[in-house]
């Protein structure tokens, strides 16, 4: 196994060349998952697999007890699943390489937090009798998992071509083509676009903030279009152009 691997400072560098996220997915990458990933791969034998399963855990769990106790608790699963989950790859990647099932073990633990926390959140509004709330906690699902689709449609297409997909070069639904160092993703302003994953920090930030999950539903579902739909609207319309 390459030492190398084994640096806080190799860790730091694979981290900010992930152009699919965006700068506050990275900061919290930096912050939090890259220092839990060094403890763990240079102090214990845990896999990342174990890492996944755990991540799924701890937002299920979370996701369970918010109706019970109130919603804090959904928030802190979500967080440690949110860190956990950016801790896998890296400990993948320092001991040998992701392996195919890892890759999908990490993709179901995802869909399996994202659902348990909506019917979490269902839950806690059919009991407060909130239907607008509920209304737009299915548009903010309905958004994710549209983009989803999307971008594995432009993974497939990629697959099949052999060439870039319509969309980008990877799964992600829009690759930012940027030189993804510390120094870019903070001055490059298209960077501080929000994103499907850090949909999820604004409706808690805004929750907390204003109190209100009307606001907060619509915060994220904000965030979900608003980099697709600025960055991939461009796109497409160069496509159809052409």
């Amino acid at each position: 196994m390459n030492e190398r691997k084994h640096t806080f400072k190799y860790l730091l560098k694979k981290g900010f060349n992930i152009a699919r996220f965006d700068v506050y997915i990275e900061l919290i990458l930096c912050l939090f998952s890259l220092p839990l990933a060094w403890l763990i791969i240079n102090f214990t034998s845990i896999s990342a697999n174990a890492i996944t399963i755990t991540s799924l855990f701890c937002g299920v769990l979370g996701a369970v007890l918010a109706p019970i106790f109130g919603l804090k608790w959904l928030l802190v699963g979500f967080m440690l699943f949110f860190v956990l989950d950016l801790a896998d790859g890296r400990v993948a990647v320092a001991r040998g390489g992701e392996t195919g099932f890892g890759a999908f073990l990490d993709l179901v633990s995802d869909r399996c937090v994202i659902m348990s926390a909506t019917v979490s959140l269902a839950c806690y509004h059919m009991m407060h009798s909130e239907p607008v709330e509920m209304f737009l906690l299915i548009v903010y699902v309905m958004s994710i998992f549209f983009m989803d689709a999307l971008a594995y449609a432009n993974l497939i297409s990629s697959t099949k071509s052999g060439s870039e997909g319509p969309l980008g070069k990877s799964n992600a639904f829009i690759q930012k083509e940027v030189n993804n160092t510390f120094k870019n993703t903070i001055l490059d302003p298209w960077h501080w676009l929000p994103g499907r994953m850090s949909s999820y920090l604004f409706i808690a930030a805004a929750a907390m903030i204003t109190g209100s999950f009307s606001i907060a539903y619509g915060v994220g579902i904000a965030a979900v279009l608003c980099e697709y739909g600025m960055l991939g609207g461009k796109r497409l319309f160069s496509l159809i152009r052409k």
